[in-house]
């Protein structure tokens, strides 16, 4: 068993990572913790084409998506995180895709990383993007599966073992309206990563084409003093704590090197 510690972020499209819970994943990332992200669409969707729209910009699909992979690129660099993908399923289509195969790429990874933890979108149902609503079912079940050997038996013919995630967190959207409808679900753990909000930012701005993302959010962490990030604990394998958490790992057996980021 893997001792170091490892979360698995599954997002649907460029600037999720960013706009959502870019400073709490640079904050991890900056003590130690092996961050991989997961991008499932590439975002082709995000531009506008319709020429009366202010954001429109007569590009091609195909220079779409070189713009929108090229800018998390820079985001996942500005974040630390050490490693990524994007899967290519089509944007604004997941929840029309084959589950199966996307949830067998998913279970895919998460037996490569082994992580303990792992975070995804809120499923937002009709209160939001289809594509988050889809992403986020899809990865609850890699996350339940992964660890069963009668599950994509194929991984494991290739060498790749079962592997149990301890935790799985949903995150609280940003936008406000959408976020204090999820906020009553009451959301386990808060993270403070006000030292790590400038690399936020700075993920922010590298996706320059989503204008929603790049400025108004910038300016709303601006704002704050303190910058905090929620999340929904959706599922956990560890025994059931009394008080809210403040770390995705807590409760994370202590054999794990690393653990103690929790304590700061």
């Amino acid at each position: 068993m893997t001792k170091r510690l490892s979360l698995l972020a599954v997002f649907a499209h460029p600037d999720d990572e960013s706009c959502g819970p870019g400073a709490t994943l640079a904050k991890y990332a900056h003590r130690g913790v092996e961050v991989t992200l997961v991008c499932v669409t590439r975002g082709e969707a995000g531009f506008c084409d319709d020429p009366q729209c202010e954001d429109y910009r007569p590009i091609s699909r195909e220079q779409c998506v070189t713009v929108r992979v090229q800018e998390l690129a820079c985001a996942c660099q500005a974040l630390a995180i050490g490693r990524w993908a994007v899967l290519g399923y089509p944007d604004g289509r997941v929840a029309q895709c084959d589950r199966r195969e996307l949830e067998g790429e998913l279970v895919r990874w998460v037996r490569t990383v082994r992580p303990q933890v792992m975070v995804t979108c809120y499923p937002e149902g009709k209160l939001g993007h289809p594509d988050h609503d889809a992403v986020a079912r899809v990865t609850a079940r890699a996350y339940l599966g992964a660890g069963h050997p009668s599950r994509f038996q194929e991984h494991l013919r290739g060498g790749l073992g079962p592997w149990q995630p301890l935790k799985l967190y949903y995150c609280i959207p940003p936008d406000p309206e959408l976020a204090s409808q999820c906020m009553d679900q009451r959301p386990l753990t808060v993270v403070d990563s006000s030292v790590y909000v400038q690399h936020k930012i700075r993920a922010m701005r590298c996706h320059a084409s989503q204008k929603q993302c790049s400025i108004s959010m910038t300016e709303a962490v601006l704002r704050k003093p303190r910058w905090t990030e929620s999340f929904h604990l959706a599922h956990s394998r560890l025994p059931q704590r009394k008080i809210p958490e403040h770390c995705l790992f807590a409760g994370v057996p202590a054999s794990y090197p690393g653990v103690r980021i929790c304590l700061a």
